[in-house]
């Protein structure tokens, strides 16, 4: 019965769909000129996964921060995470500001976030402070 019908966004009601990397670079490229943004790829964490081992593994990765339940941290700040609660952790593969001349970071930073994310990825703005 899913594949009937055409699946829309519940927030914006954009049609859902699949999308290339450089379609996504595109996009990127025109909503959010001139802003700041945060890539991010979630990771699903299991029930008896070792949160310090995920760190380390991360960190020995090369990756820098992580974002927990919303909330940015250093790998080497990251909280201790309560195995029975649900969290939503995803790792911040690149922050940029979106210019032409970053095309091509861009488009590292998003293949790296789709490998990672599995296929997932999300563009954050970041706010002015």
């Amino acid at each position: 019965m899913a594949r009937l019908g055409q699946p829309y966004c519940p927030d914006c009601d954009v049609p859902i769909g699949t999308q290339a990397s450089d379609q996504i670079v595109e996009k990127i490229l025109q909503r959010h000129a001139d802003q700041k943004i945060i890539i991010t790829a979630p990771i699903d964490l299991e029930p008896s996964q070792d949160i310090a081992e995920l760190w380390a593994e991360l960190q020995g990765r090369g990756f820098v921060r992580v974002r927990v339940d919303g909330q940015i941290y250093n790998l080497a700040d990251a909280p201790t995470l309560a195995r029975r609660a649900k969290h939503e952790v995803e790792i911040v593969i690149d922050r940029l500001d979106v210019k032409a001349s970053i095309q091509s970071r861009l488009s590292d930073s998003v293949e790296t976030a789709l490998a990672t994310g599995k296929g997932i990825l999300l563009v954050l703005v970041a706010l002015e402070k």
